[in-house]
């Protein structure tokens, strides 16, 4: 859980394991989460929000803060996920058919590839193959992801109104993060998050085995990510807090769920914006 990076939204296995439904509350309409990046100890105060989440009618739309911020919306009803570009006034549809035409024009691209590298000599082919592999690393972004183990560590705190079970993150055995985790009921919305975060996790995990079949599947799995979304499906709960360790061990930086409200979504809420032009992701 990347907070620290709001603006890259990086959806991939690891990172979409998660998603919000409707909670105990019994409230109407949706709900808006307001999390609060800020320094460890800090409380969030008036801050503005780092990121926030919309969640109703099964649908989840996520905003970072700054000027380059994502924005990403997801249908669960109808699988679909829309990418929006504010930087280009542009947002990108991404359904189950256009990953299907994705996977199939990878696929027949890697055959042709393959076929016509039969013949080439095998110090040229290796030569190829080595060009190949560092251009897919600057098209996804150029770094391998850290694999995140989370550990349930049997200690509870009181964060605010939560009651909250601790989880640490590690990787390659250094802690990385502590999630102090509400159980889904006690969270306003809290169910209806889970449900359309599930929804998310599915289609983002049918996405990537689409389009990890045949030679390039191990390629594209080295990239699974490593983000502020990715506690969510770990942990089984909301992380109301969590605690970012730098690499020298001390607490780098702390995001709150600094507020919850309920609004009543209108055709405008889980929409691009008015005058955005739609690109296609087509290769």
């Amino acid at each position: 859980m990347k907070t620290r990076h709001p603006n890259r939204l990086r959806f991939f296995p690891a990172v979409l394991a998660g998603a919000v439904l409707f909670s105990a509350h019994a409230l109407s309409g949706g709900v808006r989460y307001d999390l609060v990046e800020t320094a460890p100890g800090e409380a969030p105060g008036d801050s503005a929000p780092t990121v926030t989440i919309w969640v109703a009618d099964g649908n989840l739309k996520v905003r970072g803060s700054g000027d380059d911020a994502g924005e990403m919306i997801f249908y669960t009803d109808r699988r679909e996920m829309v990418v929006i570009d504010h930087d280009d006034r542009a947002y990108t549809r991404l359904d189950e058919a256009a990953v299907e035409r994705i996977a199939a024009r990878m696929e027949a691209a890697m055959a042709e590839y393959e076929s016509a590298m039969a013949s080439v000599p095998a110090a040229q082919r290796q030569m190829v193959e080595r060009m190949m592999r560092d251009r897919m690393g600057e098209m996804l972004e150029g770094e391998e992801a850290p694999r995140v183990e989370y550990k349930d560590t049997g200690s509870k705190e009181t964060v605010g109104e939560y009651s909250t079970r601790v989880f640490e993150a590690a990787v390659d055995g250094r802690k990385v993060r502590e999630l102090f985790v509400a159980d889904w009921s006690e969270v306003a919305g809290g169910r209806d998050f889970s449900e359309a975060f599930e929804g998310m996790a599915s289609f983002f995990s049918d996405m990537m085995q689409a389009l990890s079949r045949g030679p390039m599947a191990t390629m594209l799995m080295e990239w699974s990510g490593d983000s502020w979304l990715d506690g969510f499906a770990d942990v089984g709960g909301f992380p109301v807090k969590i605690r970012e360790y730098g690499p020298g061990g001390d607490a780098e930086s702390e995001t709150h769920l600094a507020g919850t409200d309920t609004f009543e979504p209108d055709e405008s809420t889980f929409a691009p914006p008015s005058g955005y032009r739609e690109r296609s992701i087509d290769l």
